[in-house]
C-alpha cells in the first residue's frame, strides 16, 4: 500500500518522529496509518484507493485536506470578529446567553455578577450551574 503527501508534515509512528515532504511516497504500514489518521495524504494504488472508500474517505477529500484549512484559517487572537456568540458586549448582558458568555460577561466583576445573579434568578427555570457561579462571584467581596 503506498500514499503521497499533499504537504509536508510530521508526525508520529511507533514513538518515532518522522518528517515527510510535499510528494514523498510512503508505503506499509505507515501508509495505512496514515490513511486511517486522516493526514494530508493522498491513495496512490489500488489497495490504498480500497481502504480510503473503506474509510469512507473521498479522494477528493482526503486530497484536498491541507488545501482545505489553508482557506479557512482561525481568526487571530483578539480580532473580536463582532459576529462571534462567545464574545458578550461589555456594557450589555444577555441573560439568556450561553453560561460561558454570562460568565465571560461578569469575569470577576462583583457588580456584574450581582447584576446577571438577579436576573438569572428572576427567570422561570434559573440554571443552577449559573446562579452558584453567579453567587460565589458576587459573594468573594463580602
Amino acid at each position: 500500500m503506498r500514499v503521497v503527501a499533499n504537504e509536508a508534515f510530521r508526525f508520529f509512528y511507533n514513538h518515532v518522529p518522522i518528517n515527510v515532504v510535499e510528494g514523498e511516497a510512503v508505503d506499509s504500514d505507515v501508509a495505512v496509518f496514515l490513511l486511517n489518521s486522516r493526514a494530508a495524504v493522498r491513495p496512490d494504488d489500488e489497495d490504498a484507493q480500497a481502504l480510503a472508500e473503506e474509510l469512507g474517505l473521498d479522494v477528493a477529500d482526503v486530497a484536498d485536506v491541507g488545501q482545505k484549512q489553508e482557506l479557512t484559517p482561525p481568526p487571530p487572537p483578539g480580532s473580536g470578529d463582532g459576529g462571534s456568540p462567545s464574545t458578550p458586549p461589555s456594557d450589555k448582558l444577555d441573560i439568556d446567553a450561553s453560561v460561558k458568555v454570562v460568565l465571560a460577561w461578569v469575569g470577576t466583576d462583583q457588580a456584574r455578577a450581582a447584576q446577571a445573579l438577579e436576573l438569572e434568578q428572576a427567570k422561570p427555570e434559573p440554571r443552577s450551574t449559573l446562579v452558584a457561579q453567579l453567587g460565589k462571584t458576587a459573594a468573594a467581596g463580602a
